[in-house]
């Protein structure tokens, strides 16, 4: 057959939400190395509704708990744990048939009239990997979600050594730009948790901004990140597509040997609160190392 050919399909499930299909980009992702993590997060393990803490570490593979911070400066004593600011469920929950593939997947939601991230996140603390770490999930914004107010930010996320202060490391997370009521850009970044710092905010020169989004359609991420100071390498692709994120300055107060974290969050602003609730959907969450 002849081409050209399409370079994407768009498919419209039954619900009305939109699923891109790719063509076979030839970037793989990484297997996991043996006897390294390689943890997924499996939504049908559970009954729609609030996400409660006990689900929260039935859908990681019935991981422990804890009441600990995760602040990246200590590490639990025998594999990963989960910390959890939103026990109750209020802002996490689990809706039937509507993943990605039509399945169960996670909800999200942003209350109106709130600004920061407060209690809208858990953590999975795994101390230090020694290793590469990978990190992939599919996202959708429900019609109607107010990214136009002000800029926001939204996990899955790596956190690599400490959280703040000068212990701080570095943080992984995508922040949505400006944009109209219809669509926003997305600005990867690899933001400096050190404070006082001789580092930038963010550690990927120059910025990145992806296309724009549109409310209603799934969207893949995939990030891969291995810091040691001034050695290292990130790499993030969106649909398929390597984004080509440079880090000319290195990786700040890294090491290799640094406490590692995965947090899942949602914040809003700057300083506008959203005047209307704001939900988005995830699904195919997966963090591992190679």
């Amino acid at each position: 057959m002849g081409g050209p050919y399409p370079a994407s399909v768009i498919v419209v499930m039954p619900d009305g939400t939109q699923v891109t299909y790719y063509p076979d980009s030839g970037v793989e992702p990484i297997p996991p190395q043996p006897g390294g993590l390689d943890l997924r997060a499996d939504f049908d393990v559970v009954s729609p509704g609030p996400l409660t803490t006990a689900n929260k570490c039935k859908i990681w593979g019935n991981l422990p708990s804890t009441t600990k911070y995760g602040n990246g400066l200590w590490a639990p004593d025998a594999g990963p744990v989960l910390y959890d600011a939103d026990p109750q469920g209020k802002y996490f929950s689990i809706v039937a048939d509507g993943g990605k593939n039509g399945g169960q997947c996670i909800r999200l939601w942003y209350p109106a009239g709130e600004v920061g991230e407060q209690q809208k996140f858990y953590q999975i603390i795994c101390g230090p990997l020694n290793a590469t770490i990978n990190m992939e999930f599919d996202m959708l914004f429900e019609q109607g979600f107010n990214w136009w107010t002000d800029v926001g930010k939204i996990g899955p996320l790596i956190g690599w050594g400490g959280r703040s202060g000068a212990d701080g490391g570095l943080t992984i997370f995508c922040v949505w730009q400006t944009g109209t009521a219809q669509s926003k850009s997305f600005n990867p970044i690899i933001q400096n948790q050190q404070s006082p710092s001789e580092w930038g905010s963010n550690f990927i020169v120059p910025a990145i901004y992806t296309k724009k989004f549109v409310a209603n359609q799934w969207y893949n991420w995939r990030w891969q990140l291995r810091c040691d100071g001034t050695e290292g390498s990130a790499r993030v692709w969106l649909d398929g597509e390597d984004l080509g994120a440079e880090t000319p300055n290195g990786f700040g107060n890294t090491s290799i040997t640094d406490n590692i974290m995965l947090e899942h969050g949602f914040w809003h602003g700057g300083t506008s609160a959203p005047p209307t609730d704001g939900w988005i959907r995830q699904d195919n969450i997966r963090i591992w190392t190679s």
